[in-house]
């Protein structure tokens, strides 16, 4: 059984509201016309589907309420699994002394395509297209110190911003995607 709230990228306890804004977040990010891949295009079509049968369920709170019944017993072994996993990565990265490198390698290569954002406070990993003509504040990674907005105009401007970010410890925020 799928996990609806994982679907939608909400937490349990999301507010119809929230869950509402990352229903519509999700289903313009993920619509199947955005891809010229076939493959790509088939895979946008499955993930709407699952996106739209998640947000039936979600939306009706007495069905909401039956499924988080239903849910219930199966998610302290979810939680379990998710620890065990996180313990395992923890191991691997203690033992793998080349993991830095790799690290700052895979950084790089992903801040020319694809960059670390927040969105209505969730982190979500956004193509740089995405972002062209978006609105955004910086926050210091460790103080939540606001250090001001940008408007991004170009990709080159959103990998730019992105790469300072990353190395300066800096964290954007998404206030508003191009319409």
């Amino acid at each position: 059984m799928k996990d609806h709230y994982q679907i939608l990228e909400v937490q349990p306890d999301a507010s119809q509201a929230e869950i509402r804004e990352q229903y519509l977040f999700l289903i313009q990010a993920w619509h199947p016309d955005k891809f010229s891949n076939p493959a790509q295009k088939r895979k946008a079509e499955e993930k709407t589907k699952d996106i739209n049968a998640a947000y039936e369920i979600l939306r009706n709170s007495v069905k909401r309420a039956e499924y988080d019944r239903s849910t219930r017993s199966s998610r302290p072994h979810q939680a379990q699994e998710r620890h065990r996993q996180a313990e395992a990565q923890e191991v691997y990265r203690k033992e793998d002394p080349l993991q830095k490198e790799r690290a700052a390698r895979e950084g790089t290569k992903s801040t020319l395509r694809r960059i670390r954002v927040f969105v209505n406070g969730q982190e979500r990993i956004m193509r740089v297209e995405d972002l062209v003509r978006a609105s955004v504040e910086y926050f210091d990674q460790e103080t939540k110190e606001d250090l001001g907005s940008d408007y991004f105009r170009t990709q080159h401007a959103v990998r730019s911003a992105a790469a300072r970010c990353v190395k300066h410890g800096v964290e954007i925020h998404v206030r508003k995607l191009a319409d």
